[in-house]
């Protein structure tokens, strides 16, 4: 399978996304829109469009990589869910206050 394959005719893959064309594809849709990559997520922070954040913390360290969030994220949560996993891994999912 390509890494460009997508599961659903649903789905989308977009490489790189500018303000103007998220908020575009977010008030389109029939539902919600889910970003599934830091960077593009950083954007939507920056702009204001996140109304909810969910994470999932897996304890392996291999080294450098990318943020889950930018340094100048500004956002007020609450956590409203939480589960351990039997590997440690830890989902957190947050709403705004």
């Amino acid at each position: 399978m390509s890494p460009d394959a997508l599961s659903s005719d649903r789905s989308r893959l977009v490489r790189e996304l500018d303000i103007a064309e998220l908020r575009q594809l977010a008030e389109s849709a029939p539902g919600s829109v889910e970003i599934f990559a830091p960077t593009t997520a950083a954007t939507a922070i920056r702009a204001g469009m996140v109304c909810g954040l969910r994470l999932f913390v897996v304890p392996v360290i291999i080294g450098g990589g990318l943020r889950a969030l930018p340094a100048d994220a500004a956002l007020d949560l609450r956590l409203i869910e939480q589960r351990t996993f039997a590997n440690g891994t830890v989902y957190l999912h947050y709403a705004p206050k």
